[in-house]
């Protein structure tokens, strides 16, 4: 069974609308997960909350109630690396927690206990999130992101990069932050808020997590600022959007783009 987390309800809404066959809403905790058929795949769709310990709680709970395979987490996240703008998309290759210090009995940003620092996804489906990903800018972006929206946003031909993922328990959203993460970390392409708590958890239960991120926010960026206001209109934007192109499109595209859309557009 695949499990798809997001760390926000809209980032997965229509999704759970979506779902067919018996779908079952099981509540755990705060979380509920929703457990059906989506386009003709056994999943089970969460949100988990923002942060790395509502993600690691979250992931534990999948893994100890239902017959998970494999993990997806996706959303949203903020540009490290030079060279990314607003709309690329990021599958992570690994993942690491920029926050973690338990120097000096463990070097910087290693789990304790694990003896490693970066966490590594499945490059089998590295490569299959990468070809929806293609797919989705090629067939679905202009029908899921208004013209307006895009041109807003600067967004014209977005990229798609494999990269390391950095996970921290703060909303970074100045250039120093950025600027100093850069230095700390200068391999990292994009940071977020829960990924590689999700990886570790998978790494002690001997799965390997994966993580896909929308970029939103770069460096320099001229049209977002700090970049949670508008990025907040952006997602309730795309979100009634992506219900309305689902429905426009299934007939013509026979799910497939709808698919592609849910899974990667926030």
């Amino acid at each position: 069974m695949l499990a798809i987390i997001s760390a926000m309800p809209d980032e997965i809404a229509a999704i759970v609308e979506s779902l067919e066959g018996e779908v079952a809403t099981r509540t755990f905790g705060s979380r509920e997960y929703h457990a059906g058929d989506f386009q003709g795949t056994p999943v089970v769709v969460v949100f988990s909350g923002w942060g790395k310990v509502a993600a690691a709680a979250t992931t534990t709970q999948l893994i100890a109630a239902y017959d998970v395979t494999d993990i997806v987490f996706t959303g949203v996240a903020g540009a490290v690396q030079h060279g990314l703008a607003i709309g690329d998309i990021v599958v992570g290759t690994e993942l690491i927690q920029h926050d973690l210090d338990a120097s000096p009995i463990y070097p910087r940003y290693e789990v304790p206990l694990l003896g490693k620092a970066l966490l590594a996804t499945d490059p089998g489906l590295r490569a299959r999130l990468r070809s929806a990903a293609a797919e989705f800018l090629r067939q679905d972006l202009s029908l899921a992101v208004p013209q307006s929206s895009r041109d807003w946003f600067r967004i014209a031909s977005p990229q798609i990069v494999e990269g390391v993922i950095a996970s921290g328990d703060q909303f970074i959203d100045s250039l120093e932050e950025i600027a100093a993460l850069r230095q700390r970390l200068p391999n990292i392409a994009c940071v977020e808020m829960e990924g590689a708590a999700v990886a570790q958890v998978c790494d002690e239960y001997a799965m390997l997590a994966r993580d896909l991120r929308a970029v939103f926010a770069r460096d320099p960026c001229p049209v977002c600022g700090g970049g949670l206001e508008l990025l907040l209109d952006l997602r309730q934007s795309l979100t009634a959007r992506s219900r309305e192109v689902r429905d426009e499109t299934d007939d013509t595209l026979g799910g497939r783009g709808s698919g592609n859309l849910l899974l990667l557009t926030d």
